[in-house]
This record gives structure tokens, C-alpha cells and sequence, in this order.
């Protein structure tokens, strides 16, 4: 049996996907942390996993992962990004 037709393994690993290097923040932290805490924002999601505290650059794949989960990032959030540019 393929490892890929094992649902369960296949949830494991998808859910042991690395997002943020810097860190060491999995997809699995990622998404317990924003259901458990109602996150709505990267900043949130900072501070509760560390993800996106480095460099920074894994901030898009944790607003991919909200909208993946059909979760739309607070609109104060869009508000300071487009400020700080």
C-alpha cells in the first residue's frame, strides 16, 4: 500500500508541512493556532506561533492558509500593509 492512499499519513503529512523557516512553524501549528484563537490576521498568527517573525517572507502563505480555511484576514490588517507601502 502506497503511503499516499493512506488518508491518515497523508493528513500527517500535510499537516507537517513547513511554513515559516525562519521559525520552524508547521502548517498543523499554523491552523490549530488560528482555530483555537479565532486568528484573523498574519500578526496574530505571529504571535501565537512565532511564524512570519523572522523574515517574513511566509507572511502570503499564511494568508493563503485564512483563505484555504474560508477565513477573511481582519480588514485592519489590509488597512497596515497598504500603509506601510
Amino acid at each position: 500500500m502506497q503511503a499516499d492512499a493512506d488518508p491518515v499519513f497523508a493528513e500527517e503529512r500535510r499537516r507537517k508541512t513547513r511554513i515559516c523557516n525562519c521559525k520552524n512553524v508547521d502548517l498543523g501549528t499554523i491552523e490549530d493556532a488560528i482555530a483555537a484563537h479565532n486568528l484573523t490576521t498574519v500578526e496574530g498568527v505571529r504571535e501565537h506561533t512565532s511564524a512570519s517573525g523572522g523574515c517574513g517572507a511566509c507572511s502570503v502563505r499564511i494568508e493563503e492558509i485564512f483563505a484555504a480555511m474560508q477565513i477573511k484576514p481582519d480588514a485592519a490588517q489590509k488597512t497596515e500593509l497598504v500603509a506601510a507601502e
